[in-house]
This record gives structure tokens, sequence and C-alpha cells, in this order.
């Protein structure tokens, strides 16, 4: 089904030999790159598989499961309590020798922080997270905390999803190629965010403090081919809509 995709850890615990197909790689346990695949909803086959060729690793979360099922996508692991994943697609992958981790319901942690955990047991140091805007609003404000906590590791995070990319900025310069025309939320998250810049946009700012608590960072536009943020103090969320809305 899908690529076929192992993982093997060397014995000196520093080096990872992925093997794809007939093609075999040698990266070192700091450069690697996790997709972790949510029950949220990821709508567009074709998207989700595009989208797990650029990684390492593919995690299936929970329910999560059953989309990369429906995309071809083979995971390496599928963590969870398993109270939404199918059954049938569950016995199917296990089969195929995906490594099943299980939880009980009641737990303090979502099975996408479980997941996390996993990852971060790997030292992985870049994960992104696909099928975690979806009908439970709480749930997709606990990835949110997860960016967080993550930044605050120094691992790189966002959030993917076919028409949207969410990311966190704190204390940093960021500058991204976009296309004119693009519409852009940013808004602080936990606390005021000071000294902002952002260029590039139809409405730019310079020093500004965005005040948490309002909406004054919601629906911006891209206006140049690049876009520079500068967030010197605080934490902001951004959100990139790929699409005109």
């Amino acid at each position: 089904m899908g690529e076929k995709r192992h993982i093997h850890i060397e014995k000196n615990g520093d080096e990872i030999q992925v093997e794809i197909g007939d093609k075999k790689e040698r990266k070192s346990l700091n450069n690697l790159k996790a997709l972790l695949v949510a029950n949220g909803g990821v709508n567009n086959e074709e998207f989700l598989r595009i989208l797990s060729r650029d990684f390492d690793m593919v995690i299936g979360v929970d329910g999560g499961a059953n989309f990369l099922k429906r995309a071809n996508v083979k995971p390496d692991y599928i963590v969870g309590d398993m109270d939404s994943v199918d059954p049938s697609v569950l016995s199917f992958f296990e089969k195929n020798g995906v490594e099943i981790l299980r939880y009980p319901r009641e737990k303090d942690k979502t099975d996408t922080e479980l997941a996390v955990d996993l990852l971060l047991n790997m030292n992985v140091d870049d994960i992104t997270f696909s099928g975690v805007v979806g009908d439970r609003m709480d749930h997709t404000f606990a990835v949110f905390q997860i960016l967080y906590k993550l930044k605050l590791k120094g691992i790189k995070s966002r959030i993917v999803e076919k028409d949207l990319d969410i990311f966190l900025l704190r204390n940093e310069i960021f500058v991204m190629s976009v296309r004119k025309g693009e519409t852009w939320s940013i808004l602080p998250i936990f606390e005021e965010a000071r000294k902002v810049d952002l260029e590039g946009f139809l409405y730019p700012v310079k020093n500004f403090k965005f005040p948490f608590g309002k909406t004054v960072g919601v629906s911006n536009e891209t206006v140049e081919d690049s876009v520079k943020i500068v967030v010197g103090e605080g934490s902001i969320l951004v959100f990139r809509w790929k699409v005109r809305v």
C-alpha cells in the first residue's frame, strides 16, 4: 500500500536510515521531519498524499489513520486511545507492519500530544500537523498550545491544511515568499505582542503593539512577493489562507 517506508535507528543512536522504496538515505536524528495526521478532517486525499511525501515519518493520530488509509499513505505509527479510528483500518495497518501505540481513554494528554511526545523522544526537530482544524475547536486550540510548547523547545512546527497554514512566531524575524492577494490574520496569543513590524502587507505596521483581546490583526492582505514579520516581544499566531477568502 503506497510507498514502502521503513525507519531504522542505528545502534549508536545518532543516525537513522530511511528507506522509501529502493531509495536509502542516512539522516541525523536532529534533521528528521515528521507529519502528524489527526482526526479533524483531511477531505482532500490528493493533498494528503502529496503532503506526506515531504516527510521522513508519518504518524496517524487515532482517527487520522482513516484519512491516511483513504489517501493510500502508510504511517510509521498509529498513536492514541483508538476511539475514533475505524477497526478495519486499524487491523489493515497492523497486518501491514504499522506499529500501534495504544493508550487508555482516561488520560491527562490528548492523542496529539502523546504523538508529539513520541517524536520528541526520537529527537525529531521539525513537526507538521494536519487534520487538526475541524469541528472540535477545543482540540484545535490545544494544538495551538502545543505549537507554543514546541517553540519554547526550539522545535520547528506548523499546521498545514489544504487551504490554510497556521504557525506561531515568538521573539523572531520571519521572511517568506508569497503570492499577492493572500489573506493573513496575525493575532497575539496568551499575551500582548510588542515591537511588531509587518512588511509586504496592505496594512503595514512598525513597532506596533498587538493587544491581546482585540481583533485588529484579522484579515490583512499580501501586496508584495514576500512578507517580513518582526516580533520583538511576545508571541503571535499567523493564519495564512492559501486561497482568497
